[in-house]
């Protein structure tokens, strides 16, 4: 019969659809599985293992103490982080902060950092029994004032003709220089070709400021120092009023002495007479000596080294006066300024002064034809650490 091999196709047609129904059934999901991989965007035919899914990420929430964002904790299967050897160890809560502890804390803390000063103070310096036995360094030496009388009053028409030149004269107060083994002075008076001889005749023995660095006002009153024992630290000039008020230039110059290592001051003046051949100079005099105490109180007041002063201040009494009482100095012929000023008996024109950690001793004066002045000298001792 025909009709039998077509009723036998739809059969086999139908079991097989019956099949592929219960199939599906049995096995769920793995049509899904396999349009999703396709859809993800695996190409067709790949290999199975291209297609494995990336592992999820733990999830982090959001907790408000101070912003912080915490994680909720890692899964346990997964293996412990790397640690680095040079990873600090992990620190523990922080202390709980005590605020009356506070003083005490601040107590330990220096009493720690004084035991530590002084056990660096043991390894570095000496105690306190050595250091009171450390020497302190003393110089005695022996310091000049002298008004040379310029060559000008003693040339043609001057109003001292009966002295030798200066020139002449200045080489005699070179000899006095040495013989009384004069380590600086302050010269007034010292005129320019006086300054030559007295160089040339010294052979450079002495240095000497401001020399011929400001003309002729300045060497007029110049400070000079045995080179073999003093050198110069810093030098300058001051302008100072003198006859009819006309500004010189003069010197305060800082020496060090080279054995020693101890320094002082060294000021210089002439200041104006005021008398019938040179009348109306009172008021510059007066100024000019206010001037110099008020600057050798301000070098005492900005520094640690000795001050001395020396010059023809061409007054007495009230310049002593002056100078021991607003100038805080001490005068080296003597007297005392306590309130009261007391000035010294043989009271003179030409003066040295120094600051009251001075010591003077040895006071002189000596008189000969190398001028109209006296050359006054004293000796004097400054001390400092050694």
């Amino acid at each position: 019969m025909k009709w039998k091999p077509a009723v036998l196709a739809f059969a086999v047609v139908a079991v097989v659809s019956v099949l592929v129904v219960v199939f599906a059934l049995v096995r769920p999901g793995t049509e899904d599985a396999t349009l999703a991989g396709t859809s993800a965007g695996t190409p067709e035919g790949a290999p199975e293992e291209t297609q494995q899914e990336k592992p999820s990420k733990p999830r982090r929430t959001k907790v408000f103490a101070g912003e912080d964002i915490v994680p909720f904790p890692e899964p346990t299967d997964l293996p412990p982080p790397r640690v680095q050897d040079n990873q600090p160890e992990p620190q523990g809560p922080a202390p709980s902060f005590d605020p009356d502890r506070v003083a005490d804390l601040k107590e330990a803390l220096r009493e720690s950092l004084r035991e530590q000063e002084q056990k660096q103070e043991g390894e570095s310096s000496p105690g306190d029994k050595d250091l009171e036995l450390l020497p302190t360094a003393t110089l005695d030496f022996t310091l000049s004032s002298f008004n040379v009388l310029g060559s000008s009053h003693t040339a043609r028409g001057g109003n001292r003709p009966g002295l030798p030149a200066g020139t002449t004269r200045i080489r005699w107060v070179a000899g006095m220089l040495a013989q009384q083994s004069v380590d600086v002075v302050g010269f007034q008076e010292f005129q320019l070709d006086q300054q030559r001889t007295f160089l040339r005749h010294t052979r450079g023995k002495y240095d000497i400021y401001p020399g011929f660095s400001k003309g002729g006002k300045g060497s007029n009153n110049s400070i000079a120092w045995r080179r073999d024992s003093w050198e110069v630290v810093s030098a300058g000039t001051v302008p100072i009023p003198y006859f009819n008020g006309n500004r010189w230039p003069m010197p305060v110059v800082l020496l060090r002495h080279k054995a020693s290592g101890l320094s002082a001051y060294f000021t210089n003046f002439h200041n104006p007479a005021s008398n019938q051949r040179h009348p109306g100079n009172q008021r510059w005099k007066r100024l000019a000596a206010t001037i110099e105490a008020a600057l050798v109180r301000r070098i005492q007041e900005r520094s640690d080294f000795p001050v001395f002063l020396t010059g023809d201040l061409n007054e007495r009494l009230s310049v002593f006066c002056l100078m021991t009482g607003r100038g805080g100095l001490i005068a080296a012929n003597g007297g005392s300024n306590n309130g009261r000023c007391v000035p010294p008996r043989d009271l003179r024109i030409d003066w040295i002064f120094g600051s009251r950690d001075v010591q003077f001793y040895g006071y002189r004066s000596l008189t000969n034809r190398a001028s109209d002045h006296p050359m006054v000298v004293s000796n004097a001792r400054i001390q400092g650490g050694g």
